[in-house]
């Protein structure tokens, strides 16, 4: 366990205390290949709601080969932007489906710490975000995380209706894939 890690801990060890907007800020700018940065993030999420957090994903066994090359819709972040060789339009397919799949982690990642530090407003448009992307990449785990990541949101602002729609939405999704 590395000091972030521990530090994370130790803010969610006391439910009294302040989510310290410094650390958020220092977690998301965090690389998508960060070490540990999955049990940092699952950590955060059981604390952000009711429900457990999901497992990490593995991209490759979502790409399915073939198809047109992705058109970009939303700017790369500079971490994204600093590992690529060559512009987004000139990767192949899969590249680009890795590199969209990243970008997807990135703000669901991003959502949560808005979710956990209070802005349910914030958290709710970029988990929409999140179902757009997940739409674009047409990976039915991605939108129904999408979805449930939504439901949880409208849960904690007490809309009930809207949260039970999102898990039905999530629910139909895992039907599909």
């Amino acid at each position: 366990m590395d000091d972030l890690e521990r530090r994370v801990e130790q803010m969610l060890a006391d439910p009294t205390q302040e989510v310290d907007p410094g650390l958020i800020q220092e977690l998301m700018a965090l690389p998508p290949d960060y070490p540990g940065l999955d049990r940092i993030l699952a950590k955060l999420s059981a604390a952000g709601g009711d429900q457990p957090a999901s497992p990490p994903l593995n991209i490759g066994d979502f790409y399915r080969p073939g198809g047109e090359r992705y058109t970009l819709r939303w700017p790369l972040a500079p971490p994204t932007l600093a590992l690529l060789s060559m512009p987004f339009d000139a990767l192949d397919h899969k590249t680009q489906f890795y590199v969209l799949f990243q970008e997807w982690t990135r703000v669901e990642n991003e959502a949560v710490m808005a979710r956990i530090g209070g802005d349910l407003e914030g958290a709710r448009t970029l988990f929409q975000e999140c179902l757009a992307r997940a739409e674009q990449l047409d990976v039915p785990e991605l939108k129904a995380r999408s979805h449930e990541n939504l439901a949880s949101v409208y849960e904690m602002a007490g809309d009930r209706q809207a949260a039970r729609a999102e898990y039905e939405s999530a629910t139909a999704e895992r039907e599909r894939g």
